[in-house]
């Protein structure tokens, strides 16, 4: 969500669960569960997989009208090549992609460190707090990697 995301139509609400790990997802269950019951809920993820484990989870929880983008973000944005239907920014790939989006998609996101727009995790730069993958643009990666490296906190740490 941090390089791309759905901007829902007219009365939909985004809960973004803020995970650095598929692991972390029961306790935000657990926590957010009124947010949930009698709503109509729909996962994404950049392939489907994730989603099918979510939802599993999530109907023996009790939560019902779940549903699940097919094929994920990936064939979503393949249907909408140009202009990206509802979708904004890029799509994570876990591939030397990096991200892809619709035909002249704008970035969302920004370096971790300059703040300048960035959308592509390729410089293997992580969080000093949690260890979690962060974006690093081209000319931050070319700075002293130790000096940039040292300072890098991934937006869920900086919100803590």
């Amino acid at each position: 969500t941090i390089i791309g995301r759905f901007a829902p139509a007219a009365g939909a609400q985004v809960l973004d669960p803020g995970m650095r790990r598929s692991t972390e997802f029961p306790r935000w269950i657990a926590q957010n569960r009124e947010k949930l019951t009698g709503k109509k809920v729909l996962l994404y993820c950049t392939g489907g997989v994730r989603c099918e484990r979510a939802s599993a989870f999530m109907g023996s929880q009790g939560i019902k009208n779940i549903f699940q983008l097919e094929g994920g973000v990936h064939r979503y944005l393949e249907h909408f090549n140009e202009g990206g239907g509802h979708w904004i920014g890029k799509n994570y790939t876990f591939d030397k992609r990096f991200s892809h989006g619709a035909v002249g998609s704008e970035v969302i996101s920004r370096c971790t460190h300059c703040g300048n727009p960035w959308g592509r995790y390729q410089a293997q730069a992580k969080c000093t707090a949690c260890g979690i993958e962060v974006l690093l643009c081209r000319s931050c990666q070319r700075l002293a990697k130790s000096s940039v490296k040292t300072t890098l906190r991934c937006p869920l740490c900086q919100c803590s």
